[in-house]
């Protein structure tokens, strides 16, 4: 990971601010009073790719106070390059509300959940939090503080370093789970010596059901002829009772069907009597009818000719009033004229003139008169000869209707008498059998009644054959019962046997665990493998550090009285003797802390699959004398070619000259912190 830039708003002192990495060179120094504003660049960059920082935890708690008093909400986006691709996150917080990630891949955003994001980084990195402070950031003291602990101290620490404390965890977990193990198999042990103690003999079991089974066919076949027993019974008490029934209600039916051939004699002879007056006359009338029905048809054609004349006569009556009521109102005008011209024949008027013509419409007057009255009487004549025939036809209709209701009655009549007379035949017929059956049923009766109907008898012993039945079927319901939990039992056995034989193979399984995640197993693999590399790693850069005058061996185990105990004791070799770490001091001792936490660093790194290209180191070596500040400078030197960038941050006066390149952080009340080359 190599940084491009770092921009920042609102985050503790910085307010607005964009730290350009690319111009500051391969090793650069960060100066600037305490409080300006150096050691939050390292925060500003933690809380970025991970959302970590000194006044948070991981889940992100107490972040509000990151942000400047003057701001409601920060913002940092940080750029870097690593394997030659551009990665920027953008991550922002607003007071009181929860955090924004943003994540671009050269330019393209990768964005999803805050959660889902984080985690993608963090796979980009390879490495977490805390391996991103112990590795890329060297704290103020770090490398000394692991140095001077005890050996054994040195050695817990280290293999939380390599993280082989974990083992200890699975070997935790292995152990508690074989205990379970244990305790399933002691409760599956118990379980069997219940299912075995509830066995039963299955022989006499099997004897008492089969004996009940024999007894229970043999009460069932008794109850069954019982129960045809009595159902015989019943069957005929039900036949008894309904015969009686029957009884009644054919003497009911021979009753009736008497008294109805009386009804229908009386009925039949009536009709009979009607039929016989008007039977003589019938065929006369029918022969008539024809006759008649064509002379109302002819009286109905005459009736229509009439209309007709009448309509026409009124017709012409319509035109002779026309005529005459224009004749009447001339005449009536001409009677009153005072006028000196003629309106008839424009000529002068005189009295001559006017009585000439007066004469004339008084004659046409009186011959129109004459001829409405021979009009009038024409259409009286017709009304006249009209309603005589209209009453003809009415006597003529009347007739014929007389005719055809005379048949209609006799039709009726001869078919009600054939009805009548069949009905009678039938009811003679019905009485008949009715009357046999009567008889059949009386002799029947006779016979039935001699019978006894006692079924009391039959239902106790019924009542109580049944009540052996279930008796014997609880039994054998019981029994079999028995015989089924048996055979679960054994069932679960087997089951429980089997699961038994899993629990011992996963027994033994994890006592091989056991055996793997101690510390004489895979962690002291972990560790024979590991430390070798760590110490190449850490005399490449003492090498550089000593002019290739010093190297170290790490010692893992030393024997005890009575068994090996763990330690990490540092032998470190200066070309002429080989003696332990704490006899080392000043200027030398120096060395070999650096050395031990950066070639530490490079191992873990390169360990998780990433690399160090940028080293932040916070010296913190205010309390150190001239020579110890000079060989820190050295051995920061002697590192230039191992990593792309360096940044040294301190503030200390005399040593800002050593470096090269010297980055000033200050602070303004107004503007917040700032950075600028110098």
């Amino acid at each position: 990971m190599l940084p491009k830039y770092l921009k920042v708003q609102g985050f503790r002192s910085y307010i607005d601010t964009t730290i350009d990495f690319t111009s500051f060179g391969n090793i650069f120094c960060v100066i600037g009073e305490n409080g300006a504003g150096k050691s939050s660049i390292i925060e500003m960059i933690s809380t970025a790719l991970y959302w970590c920082n000194s006044c948070t935890d991981a889940k992100g708690s107490g972040m509000d106070e990151c942000i400047n008093s003057n701001c409601n909400s920060f913002t940092i986006e940080f750029c870097f390059v690593m394997n030659g691709i551009e990665y920027i996150v953008n991550t922002s917080k607003i007071r009181g509300e929860s955090r924004t990630l943003d994540f671009y891949i050269n330019g393209v955003n990768q964005s999803e959940k805050v959660s889902e994001t984080q985690e993608k980084i963090n796979s980009i990195l390879k490495m977490n939090y805390d391996t991103f402070m112990d590795t890329v950031c060297i704290g103020q003291g770090a490398s000394s503080r692991f140095m001077n602990k005890k050996p054994a101290e040195r050695k817990q620490t280290l293999m939380q370093i390599l993280d082989v404390q974990k083992f200890e965890d699975y070997e935790n977990k292995a152990k508690e789970k074989k205990k379970q193990i244990k305790d399933e198999l002691d409760s599956l042990k118990y379980k069997i010596d219940i299912l075995e103690d509830s066995s039963i003999d299955i022989f006499t079991v099997e004897k008492s059901i089969n004996n009940d089974k024999k007894e229970l066919k043999s009460k069932e076949r008794e109850l069954v002829k019982l129960k045809k027993d009595l159902e015989t019974i019943q069957k005929e008490k039900i036949e008894y009772e309904n015969n009686i029934q029957r009884q009644q209600e054919l003497q009911k039916s021979i009753v009736a069907a008497k008294n109805q051939m009386e009804r229908n004699v009386n009925k039949k002879n009536e009709l009979e009597k009607r039929i016989n007056e008007i039977s003589p006359n019938l065929p006369i009338v029918i022969e008539d009818t024809d006759s008649l029905e064509k002379q109302l048809e002819e009286i109905k054609k005459t009736i229509d000719t009439i209309k007709e004349d009448i309509s026409d006569k009124k017709s012409i009556l319509a035109v002779i009033d026309n005529k005459l009521n224009d004749y009447r109102s001339k005449y009536n005008r001409f009677v009153d004229y005072n006028e000196s011209v003629c309106e008839l024949c424009g000529n002068k008027i005189t009295d001559e003139h006017k009585e000439s013509h007066l004469a004339i419409l008084k004659k046409s007057i009186d011959n129109g008169e004459k001829k409405r009255t021979e009009v009038v009487n024409i259409i009286d004549s017709l009304n006249s000869k009209g309603k005589s025939l209209v009453g003809d036809g009415k006597t003529l209709q009347q007739t014929i209707s007389n005719i055809q209701r005379s048949n209609a009655i006799k039709y009726d009549l001869q078919k009600e008498y054939d009805y009548v007379r069949k009905q009678h035949e039938e009811y003679i017929e019905l009485a008949k059998e009715s009357t046999e059956q009567y008889d059949s049923l009386k002799e029947l009766i006779v016979n039935i009644e001699k019978k006894t109907f006692n079924d009391d008898e039959l239902k106790n012993a019924i009542f109580n054959i049944e009540s052996i039945v279930t008796s014997l079927k609880n039994d054998i319901t019981k029994n079999t019962q028995l015989l089924e939990t048996h055979q679960k039992n054994k069932d679960k056995i087997k089951e429980i046997e089997k699961r038994v034989k899993i629990l011992k193979e996963q027994q033994t399984d994890y006592t091989s665990i056991i055996t793997a995640f101690s510390k004489n197993g895979i962690p002291a693999s972990i560790i024979s493998h590991d430390i070798p590399e760590m110490e190449d790693e850490v005399n490449k850069i003492l090498k550089i550090i000593s002019n290739d005058t010093m190297s170290i061996q790490y010692i893992t185990t030393k024997n005890g009285k009575k068994k090996s105990v763990d330690t990490l004791e540092i032998v470190v070799s200066d070309g002429n003797t080989s003696r332990m770490y704490e006899t080392y001091s000043g200027g030398e001792k120096f060395r070999i802390d650096f050395a031990c936490h950066i070639g530490m660093a490079k191992f873990l790194t390169k360990r998780a699959g990433a690399s160090i290209d940028f080293l932040i180191i916070d010296e913190g070596l205010g309390s150190q004398d001239d020579f110890s500040k000079q060989k820190f400078v050295e051995s920061i030197m002697s590192l230039n070619g191992l990593f792309k960038q360096i940044m040294v941050v301190t503030h200390i006066q005399d040593l800002q000259n050593v470096f090269d390149n010297r980055i000033l952080v200050q602070k303004n009340q107004l503007t917040g912190s700032y950075v600028e080359k110098m």
